[in-house]
């Protein structure tokens, strides 16, 4: 799907990356960025806080996130890029679901 939400997802029962349909013409280093993110969910698994909540973006995630060759740039890039794809493609943004009331 063209999702400007989730770029990417790490399936721990297949063992598989899925990758947002919008970056089908984009650049490869954006690939090469959610690739590496991904797969930091492979090596990281998922903790289970105290409270039962379901924690994949840890603090030691995110550091070796930050490892990656100018991952501060890269996400102004994915922003950028995502904005700009918005743009382009309005016809395909998803809108927040509203439900309309009937009093009567």
């Amino acid at each position: 799907k063209d999702s400007t939400r989730k770029l990417g997802s790490y399936n721990y029962n297949s063992d598989m990356i899925t990758i947002s349909g919008i970056f089908r013409q984009g650049d490869a280093d954006f690939i090469d960025y959610i690739m590496y993110h991904e797969l930091l969910h492979k090596l990281h698994k998922f903790r289970t806080s105290e409270t039962g909540r379901s924690m994949h973006h840890t603090s030691l995630f995110r550091s070796h996130e930050k490892e990656f060759e100018s991952a501060d740039e890269m996400e102004k890039k994915l922003s950028s890029y995502i904005r700009s794809w918005k743009r382009a493609n309005p016809d395909k943004v998803l809108r927040p679901f509203v439900r309309k009331r009937r009093w009567f």
